[in-house]
């Protein structure tokens, strides 16, 4: 599967789907496309929509300590 991606501004968009303008109805519902489509925006360039999904920026979570259960005595340790 390959993916397309659109730089937007700040942001990278993964684009879900596109349309051709005339395969929409004038004042076609964008907010009931987006849900449809799981998308979050929809561009629109050279008679082309792009409806798109926004690439949230990365957060690292820092692993925290999980109680591991033994084995032979059934108690809780810190891994």
């Amino acid at each position: 599967m390959t993916y397309q991606f659109i730089d937007h501004g700040d942001q990278k968009l993964l684009i879900k789907r596109t349309f051709k303008e005339y395969q929409l109805k004038p004042e076609f519902n964008v907010d009931l496309l987006n849900q449809w489509l799981g998308t979050d925006i929809i561009l629109r360039k050279n008679g082309i929509f792009y409806c798109c999904e926004t690439i949230q920026d990365a957060i690292i979570i820092e692993p925290e300590e999980v109680p591991v259960l033994t084995q032979n005595s059934g108690s809780t340790q810190p891994s």
